[in-house]
């Protein structure tokens, strides 16, 4: 590594660095067409790596071109298994987003997301 420069802590020159997340994936199986990353941890009854193996889906679907819904991630020890699809962890929950429709007149108008039925009785004109 190199010295930093004058004037500059190590900490600071540490800090300019890009982050970069170290780890390793115990066992990588292929089971019913999906990829499992599998990691063992002692007393995996307490533990709760679901971002660390979230980021190691992440990262093996970035380097094989394979989709994030083909991985499911799991931790274990010689007692207990635990299992999550990292899909579900990092897929935003649409809803909140309002859905508006811009007809050629220039009129914005908001379509509901719940499949309601409105019945507008018809004007009569007189």
């Amino acid at each position: 590594m190199e010295q930093p420069p004058k004037g500059k802590s190590t900490s600071a020159a540490l800090r300019s660095l890009p982050r970069l997340l170290t780890g390793h994936i115990d066992i990588v199986q292929i089971r019913n067409g999906q990829v499992h990353l599998l990691d063992y941890k002692p007393n995996a009854s307490k533990e709760r790596p679901i971002e660390q193996l979230t980021w190691y889906a992440l990262a093996m679907s970035r380097l094989t071109g394979l989709r994030i819904f083909n991985f499911t991630c799991a931790w274990f020890d010689e007692k207990d298994y635990y299992q999550f699809y990292p899909l579900h962890v990092v897929k935003k929950i649409a809803g909140t987003k309002k859905r508006r429709v811009r007809y050629r007149s220039g009129e914005v108008v908001e379509v509901p997301r719940e499949n309601k039925l409105t019945i507008v009785p018809k004007l009569v004109k007189k």
